[in-house]
């Protein structure tokens, strides 16, 4: 089991009409802001999802059930197991894309020793018959078959290879906005906090919320709102430096972004630039933030939760009096 390579787990609970009712793990935000489970189905696994529904007056559970789901706007196969709990079904779901092709290796290693096996036989019977001939061509014959079988061995292991980086990839990206996920911030924080201590410069750790984002989704729709995601990711990106700065996204519309050698008064420079950017595309919108500036003694692994803590309390200082001044103008 530890060789086998996981895009994304996740935990849900929906009721028997399809509505998602908690998303208990999600590690790709594949159903994060969806209301039913039929919104990320294809339309062949809406039926399947239907009958297994149906299935649970019987049985209370079922197992590995091969559902396709949408992530990233294209369907990928997840084993889906899960059981009735009370009124609602909890459901568990991943998915290994790595399998098919390991299954094709198999089975080529399996036609290769086959191959071989046959060469065997036919040099025994033939060195019987004294057929020097017929067995020469025999041994051209199966010499192109292992030579067709080599490549598609190399075509096999180039796509495997191709497909795990892709799910690499995949394990640390936010479906959505590209963004990186939260998990793989607890992850490359090691590394940057140790690189900041030896090459002795300041990091400026960034908590962002996004102004107004329930009220884009309420009054102009959810593809709005994604579209309002994905914009400030490319706009987070346009104004940072490639290779060295990183967004990630915590949740919803809550991001981190991780400014390199970056003083707080720069931080405060970018941000402002990024706020500004972001309201041409949608002038509801704006951005709250709590900027960290971790001096270069202070990056331990040890107080990363504590520099988020303190982030995330000025982005919500900052939010809350935005929130303020908007109630005071409507006055």
């Amino acid at each position: 089991m530890k060789d086998r390579i996981y895009i994304t787990e996740a935990i849900i609970k929906f009721n028997k009409r399809g509505i998602i009712t908690q998303v208990i793990y999600d590690s790709n935000n594949v159903f994060d802001q969806k209301e039913q489970i039929f919104d990320v189905l294809t339309e062949k696994s809406k039926a399947s999802i239907k009958k297994i529904i149906g299935s649970l007056q019987e049985n209370n559970y079922f197992l590995d059930k091969l559902l396709n789901f949408y992530v990233d706007e294209y369907p990928v196969a997840f084993f889906c197991s899960g059981f009735l709990c009370g009124d609602e079904i909890v459901m568990m779901l991943f998915n290994d894309l790595s399998q098919t092709i390991a299954e094709e290796l198999i089975k080529i290693s399996n036609e290769q020793t086959n191959t071989f096996r046959n060469l065997i036989k036919k040099f025994q019977q033939y060195s019987k018959e004294k057929d020097e001939t017929r067995f020469l061509e025999e041994i051209v014959k199966l010499n192109n078959e292992l030579v067709n079988y080599q490549r598609e061995v190399t075509k096999k292991s180039l796509e495997l290879e191709m497909l795990n980086k892709k799910l690499e990839q995949l394990a640390v990206t936010d479906y959505l906005t590209k963004a990186y996920n939260r998990r793989y911030f607890f992850e490359k924080i090691k590394e940057e906090f140790a690189r900041a201590k030896r090459f002795k410069y300041t990091i400026s750790l960034v908590m962002v919320d996004l102004n107004n984002f329930k009220k884009i989704n309420d009054t102009l729709g959810h593809l709005e709102g994604d579209k309002i995601l994905k914009d400030f990711v490319s706009i987070v990106r346009r104004y940072t430096r490639e290779g060295l700065d990183n967004i990630f996204r915590f949740g919803g519309d809550e991001f981190l972004i991780l400014l390199l050698n970056c003083s707080y008064e720069e931080a405060e420079k970018i941000l402002v630039r990024i706020s500004n950017e972001l309201k041409k595309i949608q002038p509801i919108t704006g951005l709250s933030y709590g900027i960290v500036a971790v001096d270069p003694k202070d990056a331990r692994e040890e107080l990363v939760e504590y520099f988020l803590k303190q982030a995330d309390e000025k982005m919500y200082k900052m939010k809350k009096g935005s929130e303020n001044r908007e109630e005071n103008s409507d006055e």
